[in-house]
């Protein structure tokens, strides 16, 4: 009797811990199918090429992350339900000219944008196909100039930051991939609004993962 109310006792937790899991797999499964908003995260690479405003910088690498929002869709979606946000966090470090030693510049921003889908409701779910997309917001850009120069030795490093405003416009494409993975290939334009009225512009070439829900219809 003793070893039967052992076993009993040892086996209780396992047991209470296993419909717990359970209980959170359910949840979870339900809310990838209940009618609410969709957020999907994302990590983007790519290759940044400076333009105006940066007098022989060359180009580099730059990388960030995406989170995408969505609605759920109507039973009769229209024009209006092909929009997508998208949030970004931006890293670009530009590659001063070589001749300027001891110089290095990042820009980090956020972007707020919003995205057409050229996409259509009938047919294969939006995830399973090619979806171009064009796209344009806003951001908030920190240009970021640290300076280290034998005359400035005693000093140590000097750092200057100043804050913009800009604006952004995308063109890609969402491609399916691997289960919820989807590859986004997509060219960004940027353009920030400096001192004295003059803009700063660079383009990104990059190529995103991101974790996409399909679409959640409205109950």
């Amino acid at each position: 009797a003793a070893l039967a109310f052992l076993a009993l006792f040892s086996t209780a937790p396992l047991r209470a811990f296993e419909e717990e899991d359970d209980d959170l797999v359910k949840k979870w499964q339900e809310s990838e199918t209940k009618s609410s908003w969709v957020l999907s995260p994302a990590l983007y690479g790519g290759y940044l090429d400076p333009l105006d405003g940066y007098p022989r910088f060359e180009s580099f690498a730059s990388g960030g992350l995406d989170l995408y929002v969505r609605p759920p869709l109507p039973q009769f979606p229209n024009w209006a339900d092909k929009l997508v946000g998208r949030i970004s966090f931006n890293y670009f470090p530009l590659e001063a000219p070589k001749e300027v030693r001891g110089v290095m510049e990042d820009i980090y921003s956020i972007d707020f944008s919003v995205l057409y889908r050229l996409t259509r409701f009938k047919g294969k779910p939006d995830h399973l196909r090619w979806v171009p997309f064009l796209g344009g917001g806003i951001g908030v850009y920190q240009d970021v100039i640290k300076s280290e120069h034998p005359a400035f030795s005693s000093l140590g490093q000097i750092k200057q930051r100043e804050t913009y405003m800009g604006l952004n416009g995308s063109a890609g494409f969402m491609l399916p991939c691997l289960g919820p993975i989807r590859l986004i290939p997509e060219v960004r334009y940027h353009a920030l609004k400096k001192e004295h009225g003059e803009w700063a512009t660079h383009i990104s070439y990059q190529l995103g993962l991101a974790y996409w829900i399909p679409d959640r219809i409205e109950e």
